[in-house]
């Protein structure tokens, strides 16, 4: 419509109109590049901050599930202790030997676990949309929490790799399922003195495979605690950039 009253008024030599229709034109394409930008910007914002909910609910749940794993390794953790030294007192009865080892077996010889949930760090990360998180030191803080979550996993697995064939040993040697409430129908009954005769026949295996499990535990339960502080003081971040 503005075309045809371009060439109309050209053909008619009406320049003011022409300017007038000119500038009409102008500020049409401007204003909808204007607008065109605005809504890029709200959708930006937007979206940036459905990002930040998902991760900040993420990283919480994380923080959740590391103090279950720290639960589950201080308990374990005690239980080793109990099993040394009921180990380690000669005076110990054979109820109380059979008791701590039960409770070894049973709670204290465990593998620990370190699966955080990474479903909507990995989706921002392969959509490139990471960028849309406009502060620059949150992202990066962000960005550190799961590389750290990675290098815990790493350890672990170093770890679990030099655990496991002293476990093996100790499985076969000592027959150590036997002592696990899940497993101990297999075998036949022995009476309590058996038993515990069982076991201070086997006191340094026994020893060295709970200071093995105590020191993976205990690195863990600092592992567990340093991953849940930054956990919550990037969930804190995350709060804060969205003013909640």
């Amino acid at each position: 419509m503005l075309l045809r009253r371009v060439i109309l008024h050209v053909r008619n030599q009406e320049w003011t109109a022409i300017w007038i229709d000119l500038l009409i034109v102008i500020i049409g394409v401007f204003l909808g590049i204007q607008l065109g930008n605005w809504n890029a910007a709200r959708e930006a914002v937007s979206l940036e901050r459905s990002y930040l909910d998902r991760i900040g609910a993420e990283v919480q749940a994380n923080a959740t599930l590391f103090d279950e794993y720290r639960h589950v390794e201080s308990n374990g953790r005690g239980a080793t202790e109990r099993f040394a030294s009921v180990l380690n007192n000669p005076s110990s009865t054979d109820a109380e030997i059979v008791a701590a080892t039960q409770e070894f077996f049973r709670v204290g010889w465990t593998f620990p676990m370190f699966e955080p949930v990474v479903t909507t760090f990995e989706d921002i990360e392969a959509t490139g949309n990471l960028q849309l998180i406009s502060d620059k030191d949150l992202r990066e803080d962000i960005v550190s929490l799961y590389a750290k979550f990675d290098q815990y996993q790493e350890v672990l697995s170093g770890n679990m790799d030099w655990l496991i064939p002293i476990d093996a040993r100790i499985t076969f040697e000592f027959d150590a399922l036997r002592w696990d409430n899940r497993t101990a129908h297999l075998f036949p009954d022995k009476t309590r003195a058996q038993a515990a005769g069982e076991i201070r026949s086997n006191l340094d295996a026994l020893r060295r495979v709970a200071a093995t499990h105590y020191w993976m535990q205990d690195r863990m339960i600092g592992q567990y605690e340093e991953a849940i502080a930054i956990s919550n003081a990037v969930a804190e971040q995350i709060a804060a950039e969205l003013g909640q």
